[in-house]
């Protein structure tokens, strides 16, 4: 039996364990229990162990999916497929303030290093050989998804690694492989949603040029699980909704098994600090994700800061419309009135989102047309404020006749 300590900005959680079979178990420390919080909705305090099949949607909802965790896993020369040994390599700077492992050195020290010219560059490319600059001396960062990104640190006009225990404050996105302009769709979409009045985090836009290459876009997000006090970083626990429902990443998407709509409602209900407000942003981001149609609004793309003895919606994030790709699915990762495909959704099937969900059909119908009318009001200026007329990439053309077609659906003739 092997362990490794879990920790909450540096005081002991508990152990994940793993036997000799390779299975995981979590048991929370003792001071802990008396002294802390459920680092998990789906894991409340209590003095008996986790079965694997508790505790691994949280821990491996820690780490990269797919293609990223593989070429990680290959690097380090552990196995793509145990949680146990990423988390141990490279499990300190999560999503959230929860760490994995990491030696005691590595927990009390750390310095940052400057990243810029071709080796920001280098770090960021889709082929790119050593995704999170994992292996190397002293660092460990670990980001949730699929897609590739790298968590840094952002001063001053300048971006930074961090070796050791140093927090880590924006993420910056390049390019998705095969998805034309997903740097210009996400701003957009990000712009038009903060515009409506929709909680997301800062960004901005990043222009690099490499030697013999053209300048390529990088979109930079400011981490909303962090938080400075004086000159000092804090990291903020959360967890998504798959964490929180005990789902594993694998099955994010609803029609495999993961959470619904009615799971979101469930937990803001049940333990958000103010509910009635988390409720109507619910609502509203399903508004809003439809009508840019963000089809991949899964699991892992809903999330919960826990802050100060409070519980609240986090901020949105990976807002993009998937739609306009054809190579893409345009099935909604979660059903909205029983319904998978948004061309099948008709007002009669918002107001059984509703009723699933406990909604009063009176808010429904008041929300519908409330962020419709907003997003009428803004779609157009928000694109000609960040590409202008003459500008605009043929992606935003066609993202703006996506809305126009489901405003029509939605608003009152």
């Amino acid at each position: 039996m092997t362990s490794l300590e879990v920790k909450y900005n540096g005081c002991i959680v508990g152990s994940l364990f793993q036997d000799e079979s390779g299975r995981m178990s979590f048991q929370y420390d003792g001071q802990w229990l008396k002294e802390g919080f459920a680092i998990s909705i789906s894991l409340p305090l209590q003095n008996e162990i986790f079965s694997e099949q508790k505790c691994r949607p949280f821990f491996e909802g820690l780490l990269p999916e797919g293609a990223i965790r593989d070429e990680i896993a290959r690097n380090l020369g552990v196995s793509s497929k145990s949680d146990f040994a990423l988390l141990r390599e490279i499990g300190g700077d999560c999503a959230g303030a929860i760490s994995v492992g990491g030696s005691k050195e590595a927990s009390s020290n750390g310095y940052k290093e400057l990243l810029k010219g071709e080796r920001l560059i280098e770090s960021l490319r889709p082929l790119n050989g050593r995704p999170l600059f994992a292996g190397e001396k002293d660092i460990r960062l670990s980001i949730a998804g699929s897609q590739r990104k790298l968590p840094v640190v952002y001063e001053n006009g300048e971006f930074f690694i961090p070796h050791g225990n140093i927090p880590t404050t924006f993420i910056i996105k390049p390019e998705i492989a095969g998805i034309e302009s997903s740097v210009d769709n996400e701003l957009y979409c990000m712009a038009l949603a903060n515009k409506i009045g929709l909680s997301v985090s800062a960004f901005e836009v990043l222009q690099l040029k490499s030697e013999n290459e053209s300048y390529k876009k990088y979109l930079v997000i400011e981490r909303y699980d962090r938080r400075r006090e004086n000159d000092k970083i804090i990291r903020l626990h959360q967890e998504d909704l798959c964490q929180a429902t005990g789902v594993p990443s694998e099955n994010k998407y609803q029609k495999d098994g993961g959470p619904s709509f009615s799971d979101l409602f469930t937990i803001i209900r049940n333990y958000s600090s103010q509910p009635a407000l988390d409720v109507k942003n619910a609502i509203r981001i399903a508004i809003f994700n439809y009508i840019i149609g963000n089809a991949d609004a899964h699991g892992k793309n809903f999330s919960f800061l826990f802050e100060r003895n409070s519980v609240r919606f986090a901020p949105f994030y990976d807002l993009l419309s998937t739609e306009i790709y054809p190579n893409l699915s345009t099935k909604m990762a979660m059903k909205i009135g029983g319904k998978y495909r948004p061309e099948d959704v008709f007002r009669r099937h918002w107001h059984e989102f509703a009723k699933e969900n406990m909604v009063n059909p009176k808010l429904m119908d008041k929300e519908i047309e409330y962020i419709s009318n907003m997003v009428l009001r803004w779609y157009e200026p928000i694109a000609q404020e960040l590409f202008g007329n003459q500008s605009q990439p043929k992606i935003i053309d066609g993202i703006l006749e996506k809305i126009r077609r489901k405003l029509k659906l939605l608003l009152p003739l």
